[in-house]
């Protein structure tokens, strides 16, 4: 039989240009690619070995037996290889090949194995094939058992595709299905027209869709670090959340932006590789991704890995420094050990974990579960939040402040409570922050502002001798260039003067973006409203926008007061002493009023009133309280 060897040779050319593409353009970085290398490789030698033993099979009388003999096994070795390759190429992509026991690796192995015993005993029994007495070449009786070995494996991809569906998305499967397809089509194709070589160059153009599909480097590869990207890292976790006993450690570095600033970009760059490089070679078992923003993960998919090695190994190496020639850097770095689905069962709190920003500790280790439920108390806390403001659940509490010179409560603060049936009393100091990086905040302080000057105006507080109420501004509201408009529409509304309102601004607010504030402010100082600077001496003091700032009154924080004077002890620093004399004396030489807070004691009192200052708030007079306990408080104190 003479045979067309044409298509082998264009098996050839597809198989060599698989090859360069997966060297010069996919990469090696997972065992799945070089299975996916291997079954290539197999199908170019399988390619050559078939055009060879087609050419000595087709002139028996120009070749001797052993020259036949070569390029007949050498085809059938490496051929039959191909269908184990490909089942175990699909165990790897989705992840179960690292898990099989032994025993399951040898049962695997069999039909392969079983093929290579019929070989290695066809040159005694001629069960594979043998030459006639021309030397021609013909099938032995169990030749075809050959293909019931490729048959088992069909099948089983076929399971595996089928059975792991969820783990294996469109875009990997629907590749490998039409490399089977393309297989079994040639095979049946070659059976009808035996001269038509085709199979294996059916099966090069199959491996060559899985190469544009699955094996594409572009899309799992970061190419600044040169490891697993984060879409892979969704991918895996996608696939890990569907099963038991997955591992994942994160480790996250400090605000890159911060160095990037400091070193520069590039040179960021070359130490995040570094970094990305040293953590890849922690363990070659162990797949590493690049999420972004400094963090990296790594994924523990063997029981038998030490995570608490891994982790230590991270920790210590981190100790020293990254980087070299100009710049030697030491970053801190925080790493959490997630347990799946122990700790994490979906991929909402698993992207919080590992998106959460550095939080600024030195420690090293962070606790998954306790991190996780700082997430859900948050969504719960946001959930409140847009509850509270929708069905009016919000509370305004107030705060007296009393005035040394008249010795009545000369204004107050107000103070939003969010109180709920179920998680109880939420502080401030948890959900404001919140609902400043989700844009709530704004609604809130028109609710806030709103409130206070309908309480204001309702229940006559001028004619009590409350002179103003102090509400807080956030650093958002202050951003807003149309905040003036918006409190004139109110304070018109209630038919109240600006000077009723004396607005808050934290020292925090005060430095952040600076411009915007100050056209902020001095557009709500022409409405007449006054300023108080809340929390000084908090660590952002900065004399400069003192001057820039219509500040009436200082509202010293009660760090300064506590540190010069405790509260339960009666004792406190020399230093701290002399700063509050000094502070109190200064800012009465630059014409502001000084408001103390934290006022809890008598000597504390006393103390504040011998260094001369004028307003007073804290626990000592009175906690904040509702409207309606403010209104009788007051009225009793100023009567």
């Amino acid at each position: 039989m003479v045979y067309n060897v044409d298509f082998d040779i264009s098996a050839i050319a597809v198989s060599l240009l698989t090859i360069f593409y997966i060297f010069n353009k996919k990469g090696l970085h997972k065992r799945a690619n070089l299975t996916f290398l291997a079954i290539v490789v197999s199908g170019l030698i399988s390619a050559i070995a078939d055009i060879f033993s087609s050419i000595v099979n087709a002139n028996p009388n120009v070749n001797n037996f052993l020259v036949q003999d070569i390029w007949n096994y050498l085809y059938l070795m490496v051929h039959n290889l191909v269908p184990y390759l490909l089942v175990l190429y699909i165990l790897q992509v989705i992840d179960k090949a690292g898990i099989m026991s032994g025993l399951q690796r040898m049962i695997l192995l069999l039909p392969v194995l079983a093929d290579y015993v019929l070989l290695a005993a066809n040159p005694f029994k001629k069960w594979v094939f043998f030459y006639d007495y021309n030397g021609s070449y013909v099938h032995g009786r169990f030749f075809s058992f050959l293909y019931f070995g490729a048959i088992i494996y069909l099948l089983v991809s076929l399971f595996l595709l089928m059975y792991f569906h969820k783990q294996l998305p469109s875009r990997k499967m629907h590749p490998i299905c039409f490399f089977i397809l393309m297989s079994v089509t040639s095979v049946i194709i070659q059976m009808i027209f035996p001269h038509l070589l085709i199979e294996l160059f059916f099966q090069s153009i199959g491996l060559l869709a899985i190469l544009y599909s699955l094996e594409n480097k572009d899309d799992i590869i970061n190419p600044e670090t040169h490891i697993f990207n984060r879409f892979s890292f969704t991918t895996e976790a996608e696939k890990a959340l569907l099963e038991n006993g997955n591992r994942l450690i994160i480790v996250k570095l400090p605000n890159i932006q911060y160095y990037n600033s400091t070193v520069g970009v590039i040179y960021m760059k070359s130490i995040l590789r570094d970094i990305a490089k040293w953590l890849e070679q922690l363990d070659q078992n162990i797949p590493c991704f690049d999420i972004g923003s400094g963090h990296f993960a790594l994924f523990l998919k063997d029981e038998k890995i030490n995570s608490d090695h891994i982790v230590e190994q991270i920790c210590f190496r981190f100790t020293k420094t990254w980087g070299r020639r100009r710049f030697r850097l030491r970053f801190p770095v925080q790493t959490c050990l997630v347990s799946i689905p122990k700790d994490v069962d979906n991929m909402e709190d698993l992207l919080y974990l590992t998106d959460l920003t550095f939080d600024g500790t030195r420690t090293c280790k962070l606790d998954a579960s306790e991190a996780v439920n700082r997430f859900q108390r948050r969504t719960k806390i946001e959930q409140l939040i847009q509850n509270a403001l929708q069905n009016n659940l919000f509370h305004v509490y107030y705060q007296p402040i009393w005035e040394k010179e008249s010795g009545k409560i000369h204004s107050a603060e107000a103070l939003i409570r969010l109180i709920d049936d179920e998680m109880g009393f939420i502080s401030p100091e948890e959900f404001i922050p919140i609902a400043e990086e989700n844009g709530s905040i704004l609604e809130i302080g028109a609710f806030v502002f709103e409130e206070v000057c309908r309480f204001y105006q309702e229940h006559r507080l001028a004619e009590l001798g409350i002179e103003y109420i102090e509400v807080n501004l956030s650093v958002v509201q202050c951003m807003n260039k149309s905040l003036a408009n918006f409190f004139e529409d109110i304070l018109s509304r209630y038919h109240l003067d600006a000077n009723r309102i004396n607005l808050e601004i934290t020292e925090s607010a005060a430095t952040d973006s600076r411009n915007t504030l100050i056209e902020t402010v001095k557009a709500l100082t022409d409405k007449g409203f006054q300023f108080s600077l809340d929390d000084y001496g908090t660590g952002y003091s900065n004399f400069s926008y003192m001057y820039d700032l219509p500040f009436s009154i200082i509202k010293l924080d009660k760090s300064i007061l506590w540190s010069a004077l405790h509260p339960q002890t009666g004792k406190g620093e020399e230093n701290a002493m002399v700063l509050l004399e000094s502070n109190i004396r200064m800012m009465h030489r630059m014409h502001y009023k000084i408001l103390a807070e934290g006022v809890e004691t008598a000597d504390q009192k006393i103390l504040l009133e011998n260094l001369g200052c004028d307003l007073f708030q804290g626990y000592f007079f009175a906690k904040p309280i509702p409207g309606d306990s403010f209104l009788d408080f007051v009225k009793v104190v100023n009567a």
